[in-house]
């Protein structure tokens, strides 16, 4: 045997100790440097390191000493079908009577529903059972806030650059425009054109549906991953569907909805291009002609979903030279040529395009400048941020999911790790690459690089799947606490992990600032409009001359930063005949006070009405005032 697949076998089986170590200096270095936003999740990370390496060494005392196969024990069903509906019916009954909160109920309904579907997952259910009922608990779930904003909820560029651009398409009847985002305006102009909706309606309807077909797409990865079994890509569908990265894209509709089932797909043609020699010619050429028919999907729809693929596609084409080079005597499975020439042909429609040669070239430049020189650009360069300046318990209860997932994620992939299996390690690898520049976005440079981008690409494809590994493990121990009994506690741990990461992701800001538990502690962007908002921006419109306003996320008066989180605004520069129009969201959401891309670059701070008992008021609705100075 080589001494390098010696090495590499005493790191599988030292793994737990050394993801221990790391974690462990990781979480030093962030607690250094006062980066306590992200503390809890590299707290998770070094906490599923220590569980795998105290299971290494009382593993021993708790072999399974039934070798026979898990029995299936599905429900009768009917109780899947009743359930869904009373499901159905209670979400729709429950906003009825709620406006701009979050009913506590909700909590209970989605957490609930979720448990249940992975009890079912963990008993052995078929995907015919199991995957419609994640359809209807992602797409209520995701519909939620529409029943809690009638006027919308919504991505700031989606209400204010796309929706526009859509009215011009559907005026038109053309797109009269090249550019980042052309396909996907294109897709949404028909869509709302067929259906009858107006522009609005029908991008939100389309995101969401998009974000939730996703599911369909995940729960075949099994297919393409042979080593995960029917289960874990059932779990990987519901762990994606129930994590709060993307609970919030599905409450706020936008762009990347649109092309996250393709980026998955174009993983699976690779994989099965991959391991083209051991599936049949037929199955090969239906799987390239489906990967080629969707590239230009992808190039003409959006810039930075089309580079997210080229990422995933280079980063399984680097595995590949790497098992066939280094590790073909580790594997029986090495990469066959097909997918070099996919991903050549890929890479050739993406950087040949005219739209995407500079943006991406130059996106991809700073990406690997930024690993050796951090930038300069003010607070977005690497660092705690505002966040950071969190009180603590705000901090817990925003990074409680993340911290949940970080340590399920760890124990699942040293599981993996050890397996010694080219399925699992390919998977593991795409989390290193991303892992790794998730570390230099936080600790060295987060405006070219992307923190949160690449988080939500690892909860797509990467993090569902090692949780889902560690549930199916899980799942399959006999578990006897309290004696020899009927009770499955495997499955009952396993549900109550999911009961636990659901409640926590719809508890957590990533998810929904406004609704949040912690909304009013945490200043961000306004994501939607109110009867109050929408009047006082007509009153304002219909009346107002020479004004300045200070209406969230934006003001025209300058503020004045006076602690982490809040600001007021300098009236020096106010005239007498200066109409100063004020949102109380200003105050609620708050007003972005510095720019910039990613964690730390964007500050928002709480600002006070600057009204005085001297000031002349002429207009005051409840959400909006108005006044001289």
């Amino acid at each position: 045997m080589r001494y390098h697949i010696r090495g590499l076998r005493w790191v599988r089986n030292a793994s737990p100790f050394i993801a221990l170590v790391f974690g462990a200096c990781l979480l030093y270095v962030f607690v250094q440097r006062g980066f306590w936003s992200i503390v809890g999740p590299i707290a998770g990370f070094t906490v599923g390191s220590l569980f795998m390496l105290i299971w290494a060494v009382i593993r021993p005392w708790f072999k399974n000493k039934n070798k026979q196969p898990i029995e299936s024990a599905q429900l009768p069903v009917q109780v899947p079908v009743i359930v869904t509906c009373i499901y159905i019916v209670l979400m729709i009954w429950v906003f009825r009577f709620t406006l701009h909160q979050r009913p506590v109920a909700q909590y209970v309904f989605f957490g609930g529903f979720a448990g249940f579907i992975g009890y079912q997952i963990a008993g052995g259910a078929s995907r015919s059972r199991v995957i419609p009922q994640i359809l209807v608990l992602s797409f209520l779930t995701f519909w939620s806030v529409q029943f809690l904003f009638p006027a919308g909820m919504f991505a700031i560029d989606t209400y204010y650059g796309y929706i526009p651009q859509i009215e011009g398409i559907l005026r038109i009847g053309y797109y009269d425009d090249t550019g980042a985002y052309m396909g996907h305006l294109i897709h949404t102009g028909l869509f709302a054109r067929l259906t009858g909706f107006d522009p609005q309606t029908a991008y939100f309807v389309l995101a969401t549906s998009l974000l939730t077909g996703t599911i369909l797409v995940l729960s075949i990865l099994d297919r393409a991953l042979s080593a995960l079994s029917r289960e874990v890509a059932l779990f990987a569908a519901l762990i994606f569907s129930i994590s709060s990265w993307t609970i919030g894209r599905g409450m706020h509709p936008n762009k990347l909805n649109y092309f996250y089932p393709l980026i998955v797909l174009f993983g699976i043609t690779a994989i099965h291009l991959y391991k083209s020699g051991r599936i049949p010619k037929s199955m090969i050429r239906r799987w390239f002609i489906a990967g080629i028919a969707i590239i230009p999907a992808v190039v003409f729809g959006h810039r930075f979903s089309a580079g997210a693929a080229l990422l995933l596609l280079f980063a399984i084409f680097g595995y590949a030279v790497i098992a066939r080079r280094v590790f073909a005597d580790e594997y029986d499975l090495v990469s066959r040529r097909l997918l070099g020439p996919f991903v050549a042909v890929y890479f050739l429609a993406v950087i040949g395009n005219p739209l995407h040669q500079g943006p991406l070239a130059g996106r991809l430049s700073s990406l690997i400048t930024s690993i050796v020189i951090p930038s300069e650009q003010g607070g977005g360069s690497g660092g705690p941020g505002r966040f950071s300046e969190l009180a603590i318990d705000v901090l817990i209860a925003s990074t409680a999911a993340q911290t949940i997932v970080f340590a399920l994620a760890v124990i699942g992939s040293i599981w993996m790790f050890q397996r010694r299996k080219w399925e699992y390690d390919l998977v593991l690898f795409w989390l290193v690459c991303l892992g790794a520049l998730l570390a230099v976005a936080l600790l060295r440079n987060s405006v070219d690089t992307a923190p949160q981008r690449f988080y939500g690409v690892l909860m797509l494809f990467g993090f569902n799947i090692a949780i889902a590994v560690a549930f199916d493990v899980a799942r399959k121990r006999e578990l006897q606490i309290f004696g020899d009994t009927s009770i499955n506690w495997s499955r009952l741990i396993v549900t109550s992990l999911v009961v636990l990461l659901a409640v926590s992701s719809l508890a957590s800001p990533i998810a929904e600032r406004a609704t949040s538990p912690v909304s009013d502690e945490i200043p961000d962007i306004r994501q939607f409009d109110t009867n109050s908002i929408t009047e006082g921006d007509q009153w304002s419109e219909q009346y107002a001359v020479n004004e300045s306003r200070i209406v969230a996320p934006t003001s025209d008066v300058p503020i004045d930063r006076i602690s982490p989180a809040r600001g007021v605004a300098n009236r020096t520069g106010i005239g007498a005949e200066t109409l100063v129009v004020y949102s109380e969201w200003s105050h609620r959401r708050g007003v972005g006070i510095s720019g910039g891309l990613t964690i730390g670059g964007r500050t928002y701070v709480f600002v006070p009405s600057p009204e005085r008992p001297s000031d002349n008021r002429v207009y005051q609705n409840g959400g909006t005032t108005a006044f001289y100075a």
